[in-house]
């Protein structure tokens, strides 16, 4: 879980002013020049890095001046005063040293012209916009995991360094020595620069081959070091010692393939050139990126078996193992293409995006007949309930988490992706948390796809009119409601009972967090504790008495979900509680997002919010073509290039490995940093039965209408809860 959140954590921060208004005296249409200066394109890593960030910024309508420093930092200074004389928008550097490029960086920023520095950090922060790099000591320690394992983690080793002026160097090297220095059978012999050069490599293991004839391994801290490693080991009759190389090139991939090298670790460098651009096209035209400046995206381990999932440093879509030697693997692409039918159900909320990509993967799989169906939430699981009843689920369908995923897991009605998922190398395809949050009841019980969770969104604008901030603590949070109201404002856009009651249920589950605390909301949730408790009694009275005071819009109890969002966009009210994808809601609703805020509800200790997952569940009697079908729309709809190419169609965060955030999301990034640190607790219509949740739909109504008191609330909700524990 840690790995995810350190994965998923976006900060926001200010720009520079004098920065900041560089950039937004570029008017987008008007494009500019993008300087992209990398090390050297001979070697394939820096090659493959300008290209990528030189076509991602032409792509967005620049010219680009595609430069090389050979690792001089006099050259360049040289080059950046050539940009800066050419009068670049935006330069894109790897840099030429983490000490030696903080010179020329300050001169481009004094200049008016924002740094994006990819790969390599410099060790002074406020100097470049961005500082996009991948996590090199989490790549370093999976690396020198497997490298031990390999070794059977006794035997010599040699360990080839970089450039030591680069700190990567140095990270990969602490993350090497922080596994293998741990392990007393693991002896190094020798530790020697090659400067990230394959001929310096092949001449420095020539050399320390000899004096170390016994040696068993060798771990370097790049691909073309490993690469001269292994010729000088095959050269020498020794092509059975282990080598492990970090980047990804796809020659070492090769090689991994061929038996040769034995393990990598990938760096995301078309991620980290392509964010650069965006970044840098973001910064010229808003003054902003919605990131912080240091950026770490993690690596992955490389291996036999799934080394040719990769090419260019990025996915290549697919996710089938390389060796074949898992037994009877099922295929995650169809196995022939003989016609095949399958359906689909899903959200009407997602219809545009979706028939888009629909369109496009029958077009590149065109003997797959593809139906979908569209329903909203509530009626989608009305009718997967009456489909399961009558035995007539569709191949696939969109679910939650939870008991309302877990129902269909429970009684024998999903397809088990626990076998598929380890023959397939899921582990690497999936960010964990995403796979466990749809692990329910011990089945892996679909292909999952979003992590979701509930915020606050508020109108800035009518904060900043009545001296407003964002509350803090539950009694800020009266104060404010009560401030509004005395405004003539509407507080709080809801929803009731006509879209389920789920809507409201997110302010109630909040009420409970506050009264109850995070042990007694989850013991509940649980059904470890009665309902019918002071807690349960203090969350309906003050829901009823925000009610009387009208902090609520007007026929709430009647109205539809979709009118809480539309209330805010027209200014009518002032919050309400909405997943995180409110925000992408924003753009194409053509909503000016700076009129937008969120903030976590203040139900008080950490303010854990309210979350489930998400994903696609498959029928338990699919045919294995059925399956390879659904498989195969799954991987194109959730794959990294479709999600690249359609970036306002998906929720984020993704689960995906590869997929980033687009950088717009910025109160999607702040939500995502906030619950890295609150945590969360299982949506109750999720943690509850479905039976149980209808009771307290009921019992919100009637508290609303004053038809019930709290005391009978509590009390009612936890007969719903004694009698699904008698029937089940």
């Amino acid at each position: 879980m840690k790995k995810y959140w350190i994965w998923l954590t976006i900060f926001m921060i200010l720009s520079m002013v004098l920065t900041s208004c560089k950039g937004a005296d570029v008017a987008p249409e008007e494009g500019g020049l993008i300087c992209v200066i990398v090390p050297g394109v001979e070697n394939p890593f820096f090659g493959s890095e300008q290209q990528i960030a030189g076509d991602k910024a032409e792509e967005l309508g620049y010219e680009t001046l595609r430069l090389v420093h050979d690792d001089d930092a006099n050259k360049e200074m040289e080059l950046i005063e050539t940009c800066i004389s050419q009068g670049a928008v935006a330069i894109i550097l790897d840099n030429a040293g983490a000490d030696a490029s903080i010179a020329a960086i300050q001169k481009a920023k004094d200049a008016g012209i924002p740094t994006f520095l990819i790969d390599r950090e410099i060790n002074q922060e406020g100097v470049a916009v961005s500082q996009i790099v991948s996590n090199n000591y989490q790549g370093a320690t999976i690396l020198a995991e497997e490298f031990a394992r390999l070794m059977g983690e006794e035997g010599k080793y040699i360990e080839l360094t970089g450039r030591d002026t680069d700190t990567n160097a140095h990270v990969r090297s602490q993350g090497y020595h922080d596994v293998l220095d741990a392990l007393p059978g693991m002896e190094m012999v020798a530790q020697q620069t090659a400067n990230w050069d394959q001929t310096e490599a092949f001449d420095v293991m020539e050399s320390l081959l000899q004096a170390n004839p016994d040696v068993k391994g060798v771990i370097c801290g790049n691909d073309t070091m490993a690469l001269g490693a292994q010729a000088a080991l095959d050269a020498a009759g020794m092509g059975d010692v282990i080598v492990a190389g970090f980047d990804g090139s796809d020659d070492v991939n090769d090689s991994i393939l061929a038996g040769k090298i034995d393990a990598g670790a990938l760096q995301p460098v078309a991620e980290m050139a392509i964010q650069a651009a965006i970044q840098a096209d973001l910064y010229i035209r808003t003054g902003d990126t919605g990131k912080p400046e240091k950026q770490s995206i993690d690596m992955v381990l490389l291996t036999p078996e799934n080394a040719c999932q990769y090419k260019g440093y990025a996915p290549t879509g697919s996710t089938e193992s390389c060796t074949g030697a898992v037994e009877e693997p099922v295929s995650e692409e169809p196995v022939s293409e003989e016609p095949v039918s399958i359906t689909v159900w899903t959200l009407s909320s997602r219809t545009a995006g979706l028939e888009e990509i629909i369109d496009d993967f029958r077009a590149a799989y065109p003997y797959i007949t593809i139906d979908v169906a569209y329903a909203d939430g509530a009626g989608h699981q009305n009718n997967l309930l009456v489909a399961a009843a009558t035995d007539t689920l569709p191949t696939l369908w969109f679910n939650w988490g939870g008991t309302l995923g877990g129902y269909y897991a429970d009684n024998g009605l999903v397809y088990d992706f626990t076998d598929y998922a380890a023959a397939n190398n899921w582990d690497q395809k999936f960010e964990k948390a995403g796979l466990d949050l749809m692990t329910l009841n011990g089945v892996m019980s679909a292909y999952p796809t979003a992590l979701s969770m509930v915020a606050v969104f508020y109108r800035v604008d009518i904060f900043e009119k009545y001296g407003l901030s964002e509350p803090t603590t539950f009694e800020e949070f009266e104060t404010v409601l009560a401030t509004l109201k005395e405004n003539g404002e509407t507080p709080i856009a809801t929803a009731g009972s006509p879209s389920g009651g789920h809507h409201l249920m997110r302010l109630m589950e909040q009420l409970w967090e506050h009264y109850a605390g995070p042990e007694l909301h989850d013991q509940l949730n649980n059904m470890e504790e009665s309902w019918d408790n002071e807690a349960v009694v203090q969350a309906f009275a003050k829901f009823q008495e925000w009610v009387d005071k009208g902090y609520f819009n007007e026929g709430f109890l009647t109205a539809d979900s979709d009118v809480a969002p539309t209330m805010l966009y027209s200014g009518d009210a002032v919050m309400t509680t909405e997943l995180q994808n409110f925000e992408n809601h924003l753009f194409t609703a053509e909503q000016d997002p700076s009129l937008f805020g969120t903030f976590l509800f203040p139900n008080g200790g950490t303010n854990r919010m309210s979350a489930f997952g998400e994903g696609y569940q498959f029928n338990a009697n699919v045919t294995d073509a059925e399956l390879a079908a659904g498989l195969a729309f799954m991987d194109y709809y959730y794959g990294v290039d479709t999600v690249t190419a359609l970036p306002t169609n998906y929720k984020y965060p993704m689960p995906v490995q590869g997929v980033s955030m687009p950088a717009e999301l910025v109160l999607t990034a702040e939500l995502v940093e906030a619950v890295a640190e609150s945590g969360t607790f299982t949506i109750n219509d999720q943690a509850l039965p479905k039976e149980v949740i209808q009771t307290l739909f009921a019992i919100q109504d009637s508290l609303a209408l004053g038809q019930m008191t709290p005391e009978e609330g509590a009390a009612t909700l936890q007969e719903a809860v004694e009698e699904y524990l008698a029937n089940n």
